[in-house]
């Protein structure tokens, strides 16, 4: 699943998702903690429940704290970057875990702290972290596939490309076929046979594209706009539909499997 970690990235960085997978894993701590209960109560009686419910209450907003306290303060450029997102999320976890372990060892006035204790602490917060996360990346994997089986564009009108210095270029995602690196520049062709150019990288191009799934990495030197794609031949070969034509984009051994997986029946 941590290789799906781009899913959940796109997800939670640029589709408005946060607030709800923040409160969501919040509430869900609050609910495994309450199922769990790993204080509980010593007198049987409502009053007794009721705080019990609140203490639980401060653990799971604890992560929604820590999440908005850590975006706030990270840069999202870093956040852009799947890899860096992940270990961002792993930090995350580390101060989630020593918050609780502060907390509850001042409940029992620092008298439960051993080796054991610790390591069940790090045990739990895994659990209750690692369950909504799985959830919500196969809920992002849905909406990622979703988009692209559907043919819908996840975005309408212009987006600026950056390129080194100064330089940018405003692009109509609709009318983008597909990009091509041409030594130190990068080439765009659109299906009313424009053509762009910008002295980029394709690895920064494709990452400024990384909210628009439907804009798949083919090749080193390729990225393609799976909308035109028709057909997904040999294995190593990918047809494009453009102005009329058909194109061969070359498919290379990194990407393969995971261009095979958006076409059901690739020969």
């Amino acid at each position: 699943m941590l290789a799906n970690h781009k899913y959940f990235h796109w997800l939670y960085h640029t589709k408005s998702k946060k607030h709800l997978i923040n409160w969501s894993i919040g509430l869900f701590i609050w609910l495994f903690l309450a199922i769990t209960r790993p204080f509980g109560i010593n007198n049987n009686n409502f009053e007794a429940y009721l705080h019990l419910v609140a203490n639980l209450a401060v653990f799971g907003g604890v992560w929604i704290g820590i999440s908005y306290v850590t975006d706030l303060f990270t840069s999202s450029k870093l956040k852009e970057i799947p890899k860096v997102d992940l270990i961002y999320w792993f930090v995350k976890l580390i101060i989630f875990i020593h918050i609780i372990f502060l907390i509850r060892e001042a409940v029992c006035d620092w008298k439960c702290f051993d080796a054991l204790e610790y390591l069940e602490l790090w045990v739990a917060c895994i659990i209750m972290l690692g369950i909504p996360y799985i959830i919500f990346s196969l809920y992002s994997r849905y909406l990622y596939f979703h988009s692209l089986v559907n043919k819908k564009p996840t975005s309408e009108g212009k987006i600026q490309i950056k390129g080194e210095g100064r330089e940018s270029i405003d692009i109509v995602l609709a009318d983008l076929i597909y990009i091509k690196a041409d030594d130190n520049y990068v080439d765009f062709e659109f299906q009313n046979g424009d053509r762009k150019l910008i002295r980029a990288t394709l690895k920064k191009v494709h990452e400024q594209l990384s909210a628009y799934p439907h804009f798949v990495r083919t090749h080193r030197s390729y990225i393609a706009n799976i909308h035109f794609a028709s057909e997904y031949l040999r294995y190593d070969t990918l047809l494009i539909n453009a102005n009329g034509d058909q194109i061969e984009l070359p498919i290379s051994k990194k990407y393969r499997e995971f261009v095979k997986g958006l076409f059901i029946h690739p020969k």
